[in-house]
């Protein structure tokens, strides 16, 4: 095999909620991820160059197409423990809003471990390329699972939840870029008794209790963004007023989503947002596919 082609899926989290600061900077969380149809395209290939010569060809400008690219972080990190991993070409088709809160970079590195797998026959299982992903990043083992989990620690702690039924979601995003780093310097963590309960959330979504799901949605991340980044909370507002389940920012934001209903006719709400990236998407079931 010589190249291979994968769907790397965007995520959003039903809750998230800081638990603490943990001695190594990092935060301990409880959070419950959702993948979602929405997805970039990549394509792996083998090179005739040398071992660290990767390029990388993508379509927005943001994107950093040298070492500072997860995917190529990804390849380097393979590299050190597999010596007959070569150089490779990422072309990465993006469509997942880049530092919007829906992963794409996280699902973009696992889908570049996969690929990386496959091409040598490193024989590697589905929980050891998680392992090289929580090197990389706390959401990236979230990605060889996909659908529905909930996720403790600093969220690679994971465990498989049941979603009873399959629903749309709007998603929407400004255009703002929030650094996450900045955002969990900010924030003023709960007290104990003061924190909201995931098992809650939990358990509508393992019993399809799409209503009570939306009243239950919940980001703690949120206190610090909606104040210093107005769009957002603009965006929030607008999709609050659709006929919708309940509104939500994803991670560490700049997307908002909404829960809605398979009948909902919401095109028109979708087309007063006036932002520069608006979709309707449904929940998925898995976070990679070969396409």
């Amino acid at each position: 095999m010589e190249e291979i082609r994968l769907r790397a899926f965007a995520k959003i989290n039903l809750f998230l909620e800081v638990l603490n600061k943990r001695p190594d900077g990092y935060h301990d969380i409880e959070t419950i991820f959702q993948s979602v149809n929405l997805h970039d395209t990549l394509v792996v290939r083998k090179t005739g160059r040398r071992p660290h010569q990767h390029m990388i060809r993508c379509n927005p400008d943001v994107v950093p197409l040298n070492q500072n690219n997860l995917t190529w972080k990804a390849v380097s990190l393979l590299q050190s423990c597999y010596p007959q991993v070569g150089a490779v070409d990422i072309e990465i088709q993006k469509r997942i809003p880049v530092s919007g809160g829906l992963g794409g970079g996280s699902s973009n590195a696992a889908a570049v471990l996969f690929a990386i797998n496959e091409l040598y026959d490193l024989g590697l299982t589905l929980p050891q390329l998680s392992l090289f992903g929580s090197k990389l990043g706390a959401d990236v083992p979230f990605f060889f699972l996909g659908g529905t989990a909930l996720g403790r620690g600093i969220g690679d702690q994971l465990t498989p939840l049941q979603l009873m039924h399959n629903f749309d979601v709007i998603l929407a995003n400004p255009g703002v870029h929030i650094s996450t780093p900045t955002v969990f310097q900010n924030l003023k963590l709960p007290l104990t008794s003061e924190r909201q309960d995931v098992r809650i959330v939990a358990r509508c979504v393992e019993q399809g209790l799409l209503p009570e799901l939306g009243v239950g949605l919940f980001n703690r991340l949120e206190e610090f963004v909606l104040v210093e980044y107005p769009s957002v909370a603009r965006l929030k507002r607008e999709l609050s007023r659709t006929v919708s389940y309940g509104t939500l920012m994803s991670g560490s934001g700049a997307t908002v989503f909404s829960l809605v209903a398979e009948t909902e006719d919401i095109r028109s709400s979708i087309d007063v947002l006036q932002c520069p990236s608006s979709f309707r998407t449904r929940t998925a079931s898995i976070g990679l596919e070969i396409a």
